[in-house]
């Protein structure tokens, strides 16, 4: 884990290195640390709670929006990164069984089950089997892989939250105003600011991942 956390110092949003080089649980746990640490300060900018985070930034781009919302969720009822990762990836591992690791969740996933049944349409292109309700959040086949992947874009949600309050708050210029150059100028200063805020308050609560 101390791996993935050094190229999250390298690089608040991730890198592809996470995704090929170290171990997709330890990285997931670190991500976790970094999404909850990228959660607080945009949730300050944006005047949110750091749980809804993503689901505003899904307004503004397609995101995987349940499972980084759910690690949220839980980081902020008190878990740690590393409790909350290992339970999700051996839960899904359960579903690779064919068992079920949460018999009390089982009425919600048939009632979701059914509504999405209700509502699809046969045909190999039908959009809705895309989002056909599932047994386990994460993918059992990739777990890890699958939460990872889903927390790192938890990350750019945040960053691009994090853009859309600031550049209105920057001053009283329209989008109309700002030439290419400023833009680009403006992006790459919100990113630096991003990137130390996300950095500074991952330091901070460090403790989190012990």
């Amino acid at each position: 884990m101390n791996a993935a956390n050094d190229l999250f110092r390298e690089q608040p949003l991730g890198s592809a290195k996470l995704l090929h080089e170290v171990d997709p649980a330890a990285a997931a746990v670190a991500a976790a640390h970094w999404l909850q640490a990228a959660a607080d300060i945009t949730a300050d900018i944006a005047e949110c709670d750091p749980s809804e985070v993503v689901v505003e930034a899904d307004d503004i781009e397609a995101l995987a929006v349940e499972t980084p919302t759910r690690v949220l969720e839980r980081l902020e009822s008190g878990e740690t990164p590393r409790e909350v990762v290992l339970d999700l990836i051996r839960t899904a591992m359960t579903a690779a069984e064919g068992r079920i690791a949460d018999p009390d969740s089982l009425p919600d996933v048939i009632a979701d089950a059914r509504r999405w049944a209700a509502q699809s349409r046969p045909g190999e292109e039908d959009p809705l089997a895309t989002i056909q309700p599932r047994i386990s959040l994460l993918d059992p086949l990739r777990p890890a892989h699958d939460l990872l992947e889903d927390l790192l874009d938890g990350i750019h949600g945040c960053r691009l939250l994090y853009h859309e309050y600031a550049e209105h708050d920057d001053d009283d210029e329209t989008d109309e105003d700002i030439d290419e150059a400023e833009s680009d100028e403006l992006t790459e200063r919100l990113d630096t600011e991003f990137d130390a805020a996300v950095r500074a308050e991952a330091e901070a609560k460090q403790d989190r991942l012990l």
